[in-house]
């Protein structure tokens, strides 16, 4: 495989005077209490001293926050990383990825030397799911140490994988490890596998979680791991590096997470109804214009537009219109006529469809 094909592509632009639909957080943007804490911690200059190592109120807080034991949580700074330490903690000889997925495990793979195995979920009725031949192929493919990674909801799709199948996937692959990518749980129509009792989980399942899309807050990097393994947990710690969680993302979420948790909740369920308002307005209008929409249980929306390749449409957007989406034929499984876009506000929504219909006159018909 040619390196060109698996450099690292992801969304988001740093210009603040384009509309970006290309990164999936929040609509309705940042609570007040995060911003007050963030406020408040630089004013303290949390900044001139080391947070705390074990970062004990951190993982208090976040534990209080999602009602689990803290002595199942560990730190990290976003998913992201999350994700490399459990690859580089495992060491497994095979990485197994449901696709399409977003992440560059064929870089990782190649860091450690393991082989990388693709397994797409099928299309169907536009929507992709896991059907059991997949799950046979995951089992078939899957030796001893090998780790399974799967998002759901899934990005780029937006669809979910159902929670007694990653239990059942879990319980087979006695020898092999699961990672669930669970980073937009709380914006769909999804409930936590953390809401399982612990008792009830298998020590090879991995739950990778963050704050970062929840809450609007990319640039505050704070993620976490939860395991209900012992020996997981204390693999995790002993390959976290030292003081990963900045002083700012420690201060400000410990204090918001544990003394404004009813508040948050109340903002993540004002949050979660608003998406699927938008997403079904929004689906509609796309549909109306004959771009197909695939089913989404999330706060973005994946799109098959044939009339124009992805990317052009990307630059066509920005050009003309000052929009951001995100070109998704880098997603393995997905074509150059594939992109995804995120649910924003009503009047940004509808901007956005103004664009699209702009460019299916000046390109042609879907």
């Amino acid at each position: 495989m040619q390196m060109q094909k698996i450099m690292r592509f992801h969304g988001g632009v740093q210009d603040k005077n384009v509309l970006d639909f290309s990164v999936n957080v929040n609509p309705l943007g940042v609570p007040k209490c995060i911003k007050d804490y963030i406020s408040e911690c630089i004013d303290e200059c949390v900044y001139e001293r080391y947070p705390d190592y074990e970062y004990k109120n951190l993982r208090k807080a976040i534990a209080n926050f999602f009602e689990v034991s803290e002595t199942n949580i560990v730190p990290t700074n976003g998913a992201a990383e999350a994700l490399s330490l459990t690859i580089l903690a495992l060491r497994p000889r095979t990485l197994i990825v449901l696709e399409p997925s977003y992440g560059d495990y064929e870089l990782m793979s190649r860091a450690i030397g393991a082989k990388c195995i693709h397994i797409t979920m099928t299309e169907l009725h536009n929507e992709y799911v896991l059907p059991n031949d997949s799950m046979k192929e995951i089992i078939r493919h899957a030796k001893d140490n090998s780790l399974i990674i799967i998002n759901s909801p899934n990005n780029p799709t937006g669809s979910i994988v159902e929670l007694d199948k990653i239990l059942e996937l879990s319980k087979c692959l006695k020898h092999s490890y699961i990672v669930l990518d669970e980073v937009y749980a709380e914006l769909s129509e999804y409930t936590s596998i953390i809401k399982v009792p612990p008792s009830s989980l298998p020590e090879n399942l991995i739950i990778v979680k963050s704050f970062t899309k929840i809450f609007a807050i990319p640039g505050i990097r704070l993620g976490f791991i939860y395991v209900t393994s012992e020996h997981l947990r204390e693999l995790f710690e002993s390959v976290r590096p030292a003081w990963n969680v900045s002083s700012i993302a420690e201060c400000a979420l410990a204090n918001a997470l544990s003394k404004c948790k009813s508040k948050l909740w109340s903002y993540i369920e004002k949050s979660r109804n608003y998406i699927a308002m938008e997403r079904r307005r929004l689906t509609s209008m796309l549909q109306d214009l004959g771009i197909i929409v695939y089913n989404s249980k999330t706060n973005f929306l994946l799109l098959r537009h044939d009339f124009i390749e992805s990317f052009k449409l990307y630059e066509y957007l920005l050009r003309k219109f000052r929009i951001a989406i995100r070109p998704a034929h880098t997603f393995y499984g997905l074509t150059k006529y594939h992109s995804r876009i995120s649910i924003k506000s009503k009047n940004e929504n509808m901007y956005l469809v103004e664009a699209f219909r702009h460019a299916i006159k000046n390109f042609g018909r879907c």
